[in-house]
């Protein structure tokens, strides 16, 4: 498989016949899983990787609930993860990147998940899987890879610093409202998630010179820390995961995102 996290539909295929089997971790819902999932994959509800809680409801959830959580559907830092979704990895991402801050290292997305297996006439199957639960891990988050509220508004002047901002260009400007107070942090830079894949290609990422262009033209270079964040930390985790993909270093992501700055009252915001 690519040692550099992404994995092809068909590279799976092969390796799901010819290797120890991965964990397929299905992101999508519960109403597509009973439908159709790839076969052997089991399904992982999004709402256990995020807290819930208004106004910012894309924070981290707490450690024990999610350690509990991720042991009831057997995930664990000995088996290799393979996650997919049907939307172009958003959930998906969020799920590996959840597990990149937690120390996992054989972590994988499908590119272009269900769409891209699908496309490239693979089968697909409806009976569920059951999930076969390991023992609760002692887990802990790498907050060196997670930026908060306070950090970035310590870090709003640095030149060492860009924000990538992989909301729409309307919620970006303000003219699409998600929030108490809306439009975006000073000095980020907008590059829409949706703009990194290859909607006429099975929802794959872009090529990654294309990719890399693309981001250095937003002034998102390998250099900075780069922080990523949308309205939940859903979509720009998709980024956070791209830019591990691209072998980008020195990546935050913030969970609050925009549900939280924009609701609170002591933030600046550009239009």
């Amino acid at each position: 498989m690519n040692e550099h996290l992404l994995i092809e539909a068909t590279e799976l295929d092969e390796f799901l016949r010819t290797s120890t089997h991965p964990l397929l971790v299905d992101v999508t819902t519960v109403e597509s899983y009973v439908k159709h999932h790839i076969p052997g994959a089991i399904f992982f509800d999004y709402k256990l990787l995020v807290s819930g809680i208004a106004p910012s409801p894309g924070t981290l959830p707490e450690i024990a609930n999610l350690a509990q959580s991720l042991a009831a559907a057997g995930i664990n830092k000995q088996k290799t993860i393979i996650a997919y979704d049907d939307e172009g990895g958003g959930k998906a991402s969020r799920l590996l990147w959840t597990l990149d801050i937690l120390g996992f290292e054989k972590i994988f997305l499908i590119n272009g998940g269900l769409h891209a297996w699908a496309q490239a006439g693979l089968g697909l199957e409806s009976n569920p899987n059951a999930a076969q639960a390991t023992e609760v891990e002692l887990l802990q988050y790498d907050l060196n890879k997670v930026a908060d509220k306070d950090f970035i508004l310590n870090n709003l002047e640095s030149n060492e610093i860009v924000i990538w901002d992989a909301r729409s260009s309307e919620e970006y400007s303000g003219l699409k409202p998600r929030a108490a107070r809306n439009g975006h942090i000073p000095g980020a830079v907008n590059l829409n998630w949706l703009d990194t894949i290859d909607r006429q290609n099975g929802l794959r990422y872009l090529p990654k010179t294309e990719l890399v262009n693309l981001l250095n033209s937003k002034g998102i270079t390998a250099d900075k820390t780069i922080i990523t964040h949308c309205q939940t930390h859903h979509r720009s985790a998709h980024s956070a995961i791209l830019l591990k993909y691209l072998g980008y270093e020195k990546v935050k992501a913030y969970p609050g995102s925009w549900s939280e700055w924009g609701n609170a009252d002591d933030t600046p915001i550009e239009q």
